[in-house]
């Protein structure tokens, strides 16, 4: 490991960035010092540029816009130089989602002839849960008698409590003395909610 790889890192460490972010900005630091095979300490204001201007039609706006941010934590926290860039990203296409109707998520849900995998389907369309949300999901999680389903360190590391304008019944089964808990997926059932509903949050500041 270099030195200022060693540096970029206590100094992201310092500012208390979260792994991912780190990941991500010393990606865009070794992306950059592989493209010019040399130290990034040594790459110019007009190298910058042109390697920014050359991932344009290689990667997304926000992929870009990643790429820029490391890049800036690097000139500025590590060289203490600050990097003076005028690059702007152009906006995001706004699309909107393809809308499946009722019967057609009724179809791809019922398609799952393992019961747990059925559960798992449920359980993400109708709180509307993030992937990683489903996969982190405990039985203490579930609230029976409010009907609620905690997310834990969820994104931007918050908790919060997925609800939504339907009805939901959720049950945890009974289990023997000294046996191993069921997953939460197995733990619940909720009501297939309407397709066009959007799903609140009740986030945990909101709820203090």
């Amino acid at each position: 490991m270099t030195e200022l790889r060693q540096k970029m890192i206590r100094a992201m460490e310092l500012k208390n960035l979260s792994p991912n972010t780190q990941r991500a900005y010393l990606a865009a630091v070794t992306g950059l010092s592989k493209h010019y095979r040399q130290s990034p300490a040594a790459i110019t204001k007009e190298m910058i540029e042109d390697y920014l201007l050359s991932l344009k039609t290689a990667r997304a706006p926000n992929s870009c816009g990643l790429v820029l941010t490391g890049l800036r934590f690097f000139y500025t926290h590590v060289t203490e130089e600050k990097l003076l860039v005028d690059y702007r990203m152009r906006k995001k296409t706004q699309k909107l989602p393809t809308v499946l109707t009722k019967e057609q998520v009724a179809k791809i849900i019922s398609a799952c002839e393992n019961l747990k995998h059925r559960l798992i389907l449920m359980t993400t369309y109708a709180a509307g849960l993030r992937a990683s949300e489903v996969a982190s999901l405990k039985p203490e999680h579930i609230d029976s008698e409010r009907m609620l389903i905690k997310i834990v360190d969820g994104k931007g590391r918050k908790d919060r409590y997925p609800t939504s304008r339907c009805g939901a019944s959720m049950k945890r089964p009974a289990r023997k003395p000294g046996s191993t808990p069921a997953p939460a997926f197995t733990a619940c059932a909720i009501a297939l909610p309407p397709i066009c509903w959007k799903p609140a949050t009740i986030s945990a500041k909101s709820r203090s």
